[in-house]
């Protein structure tokens, strides 16, 4: 297990600038979760607070609990290839996609009016529009697929945008300098071909949706709406090393059922129930979070992030703003490094009692409101050590970093 102290992290501001009206599959009116924009931000940063307003001082930490041994047998690791943005164009199969069909060149992949198939082992560099289809994902389980998207758009009025049936892995690689938007319908039509699993009907219900693992990287940006339920679940693992992604859905974020891995990338979530989850609790050494990297920022109707087993914070900056817990877990959250600011109305998730980083707790009454500018000082000076703000009205604070203090007191102020 990688752990990667922060030294010194610079603002963030990250933003969904994505507009339903413009991009709404099977919802003209646009309702469906689209148009969200996500103005948090946290800055570790030295402000004047002499004078201002205390809320609420404490030098409380959240409750502590032994490590479960499971914990050891968590695969955090990356693959080489999950950080491996690099393609050959020359011998990629090309997939064009042209508003109600798509032109192929190259082997592995077969169009039928506005749906695309890929069959094989291989990369697909995908450009152009799809007015309403989808790409399927239906090869051997031992392939290896990499998706490059370069400029794509695809809406679908009654089904997911990307569909993984079946493969060893997926990876979705976001070109250099391009913008790719998907979205969903909100109603999905489920029939034998696109949902029948071993004689078995399985659901499907996010605008990208994989029944292999699946790995997100790359240098561009890729805007996922959803309309139906979620915006992108792996029922393996879901990984994410690079990118710039904003996601909206009216139910769940970014799922992963046995994981989900963040390594890297600029992340914006706005989720009507979790914004981050993994769920397998049959296992005890899956369903976890592991975040070492990125900028993360989440708006959740539910919890910030869930797992049916750990969380483990290594790295990376992530502001949590829910509408219940920040962190809600069925081990512990195991603290090692980086920056994480967790609002939410009630906090339950035990840190692991080896955690080497230290953490506060805030009860807040009378709770802070939406967009409520606050400042964070060690009680009796009078310079910050982070400001930030909450995108949801919130009762609890949950912060740590690698500068704070084991038992000193701090102080949060109205800034």
């Amino acid at each position: 297990m990688k752990k990667v102290l922060l030294k010194r992290i610079a603002s963030y501001a990250l933003a969904v600038f994505m507009l339903a009206a413009a991009f709404g599959c099977g919802n003209e009116s646009g309702d469906g979760g689209g148009g969200a924009l996500l103005d948090g931000e946290v800055k570790l940063e030295e402000i004047d607070v002499s004078g201002k307003t205390v809320l609420v001082s404490s030098s409380q930490s959240a409750s502590t609990l032994a490590v479960p041994s499971a914990m050891s047998a968590m695969d955090t690791e990356y693959t080489a290839r999950d950080k491996d943005i690099g393609y050959d164009e020359a011998t990629a199969t090309k997939i064009e996609l042209q508003g109600t069909t798509a032109k192929i060149t190259g082997e592995g992949a077969k169009v039928n009016g506005g749906d695309i198939t890929i069959l094989a082992d291989g990369t697909y560099i995908v450009t152009g529009t799809l007015d309403d289809g989808t790409i399927f994902v239906d090869a051997p389980d031992t392939a290896k697929i990499q998706l490059v998207f370069a400029g794509v758009t695809i809406k679908c009025s009654d089904f997911a945008a990307i569909f993984v049936k079946e493969a060893d892995k997926v990876f979705i690689t976001l070109a250099e300098g391009t913008v790719n938007t998907l979205t969903d319908g909100v109603i999905y039509t489920l029939t034998e071909e696109n949902s029948v699993v071993a004689g078995e009907q399985k659901n499907v219900d996010a605008v990208i949706f994989s029944r292999a693992d699946l790995t997100i990287n790359g240098t561009g940006t890729l805007n996922v709406i959803g309309n139906y339920k979620h915006a992108v679940v792996s029922k393996d693992d879901l990984v994410i090393t690079g990118g710039t992604i904003n996601v909206t859905a009216p139910n769940g974020g970014l799922y992963g059922s046995d994981s989900v891995k963040i390594g890297g990338g600029t992340i914006s979530v706005s989720a009507g129930s979790d914004g981050i989850r993994a769920d397998n609790n049959t296992r005890s050494d899956r369903g976890f979070v592991y975040i070492d990297g990125g900028s993360i920022v989440i708006s959740a109707g539910s919890d910030g992030i869930q797992a049916a087993t750990a969380i483990f914070i290594e790295g990376g900056t992530t502001l949590l703003s829910a509408q219940k817990r920040p962190l809600k877990c069925g081990y512990v959250a195991q603290i090692n490094g980086g920056t994480l600011t967790g609002f939410g109305t009630e906090f339950d998730c035990p840190v692991g009692s080896t955690s080497s980083q230290p953490n506060v707790v805030f009860m807040l009454t009378p709770p802070v409101g939406e967009n409520d500018s606050l400042a964070l000082a060690k009680s009796g000076e009078t310079k910050s050590i982070a400001t930030f703000k909450s995108l949801r009205p919130a009762s609890v604070l949950f912060f740590t970093t690698p500068g704070l203090e084991s038992g000193a007191e701090y102080a949060l102020y109205k800034n």
